[in-house]
């Protein structure tokens, strides 16, 4: 049996984007420890769990959009190898149309020090 997100670490909500429209609507919640949570509705909850830190812990939690977070992760590995970056500059957005996964927008973000 998979542990609940509810075991996850918990993190400070930093910021909260609304990305989509509707009906096809995401919150992304930025985390303290510099994670990003994707939901379908936005948490009113001052600190909510990390899913990206609690399988870095070891716990593993078998969602039901484990095939389209896939799909994101293969995505963000192509991106990640073609432009040398790390995985959490590239965030990918995909929708399920007719049961095939479509890519809405990728972001890569790039950092120069001055």
């Amino acid at each position: 049996m998979s542990p609940s997100k509810r075991q996850f670490p918990k993190h400070r909500v930093i910021e909260v984007e609304r990305t989509g429209v509707y009906p096809d609507v995401w919150w992304h919640h930025r985390l303290a420890c510099g994670h990003t949570e994707k939901r379908k509705r936005k948490a009113p909850a001052k600190q909510i769990a990390c899913t990206t830190c609690g399988r870095a812990t070891g716990l593993v939690v078998v969602d039901e959009g484990a095939a389209e977070s896939a799909y994101e992760q293969k995505i963000q590995a192509e991106f990640a190898q073609r432009y040398g970056l790390a995985l959490d500059d590239i965030q990918v957005m995909t929708y399920e149309e007719w049961g095939v996964f479509k890519v809405a927008s990728v972001v890569l973000s790039f950092y120069r020090e001055l």
